[in-house]
């Protein structure tokens, strides 16, 4: 608790003291960091879903911009967003999967933040060019463009253009490698699952 905190002195309730408790732990649980990871991606596969719908729509009908609806370009926008959740899915993915090979500190995910080149490497996951190349857009997204409109430094902005489906092929061709890796550790006789 902050000292300036109107709440600097009292008694943490049960709960506050159950969860800082519970900390450390969970921080820990390759369960818990598989099921964000999971939830991560599910909710990108909804936001592709309405963002696909309406950006495949103005492409096949040729429809300017212009003369999209607010909602329709608000749609659009999801790209940005899918690219964020999906980066965020592989991070907590990876994350987990470093802890399931036997790592024990926090820092050793943590202290990757959201370099998922890197946190993959860590993880042993293998990764093709194109691979690479994309996880290189998603920690962009995962950092501010599914995030903010602008990022913190001029140098990081790139023109994006909205994900198209070779990128969603990419994303799930390395997802299909990352839950192949999950498994092939969670479900080995060797590994007790936390």
């Amino acid at each position: 608790m902050k000292r300036n905190s109107p709440l600097a002195g009292k008694r943490p309730t049960i709960m506050e003291e159950l969860l800082s408790q519970l900390h450390g732990p969970m921080a820990l649980s390759v369960a818990a960091w598989f099921w964000k990871g999971a939830a991560l991606r599910h909710a990108s596969d909804i936001v592709w879903d309405q963002f696909w719908r309406t950006w495949s729509m103005a492409i096949d009908s040729h429809i300017e911009d212009e003369d999209l609806s607010p909602e329709q370009k608000l749609d659009i926008k999801l790209g940005a967003v899918w690219r964020m959740l999906t980066g965020m899915a592989i991070e907590a993915f990876t994350k987990g999967i470093i802890l399931a090979r036997g790592s024990k500190k926090l820092s050793d995910v943590t202290g990757l933040g959201h370099r998922l080149k890197t946190l993959c490497a860590k993880a042993q996951i293998n990764l093709q060019s194109k691979e690479k190349s994309y996880l290189e857009v998603l920690e962009k997204a995962v950092v501010w463009e599914g995030r903010y409109p602008v990022p913190k430094e001029t140098p990081e902005m790139d023109v994006f253009f909205p994900p198209d489906k070779d990128d969603l092929l990419v994303v799930n061709t390395l997802f299909k490698r990352i839950d192949k890796e999950y498994k092939a550790i969670l479900y080995s006789p060797a590994r007790e699952v936390k």
